[in-house]
């Protein structure tokens, strides 16, 4: 019954924090870019690229100071609703990585935010450039 599938999510579900990657023992690698590991009886497959890059992103974050860089003249954005409410709903996310939006009480669905700034990096400002739904390519520019 219920309480046999509550009983059987239970045991195949596994809480993993960070320091137990501290932990795992590596014992094998997959098409060169997963490493087998294993922990308590558990066995994981952890992609090596995702795992690189989400390390060099947590160090970027501890030691880069991103500024936000204000526009003269704010862009309006045509979203979707969908992709608008995205940026709303984590609109602290995006102001931590630099970006600014304003939002219009007012207005059609997808037509109700206006970029405000870009993030600014030392000689570098990052470019958001929306082609919703495709992709959110960021792109680079010297200054």
């Amino acid at each position: 019954g219920k309480n046999d599938d509550e009983d059987m999510q239970k045991e195949i579900e596994r809480k993993f924090c960070k320091d137990d990657f501290n932990r795992l023992e590596v014992f094998g690698q997959f098409n060169l870019g997963f490493l087998i590991c294993k922990l308590e009886g558990d066995i994981f497959m952890i992609d090596q690229h995702a795992a690189d890059e989400k390390i060099n992103y947590e160090k970027l974050q501890k030691t880069t100071k991103i500024s936000p860089q204000t526009l003269v003249v704010p862009r309006n954005l045509e979203l979707t609703a969908a992709e608008e409410e995205i940026i709303v709903n984590n609109m602290e996310m995006f102001k931590q990585s630099g970006f600014n939006f304003t939002e219009k009480e007012t207005g059609m669905a997808g037509t109700r935010l206006s970029l405000t700034s870009l993030p600014f990096f030392q000689s570098t400002i990052f470019c958001l450039f929306f082609s919703f739904p495709h992709s959110f390519p960021l792109h680079f520019r010297k200054t």
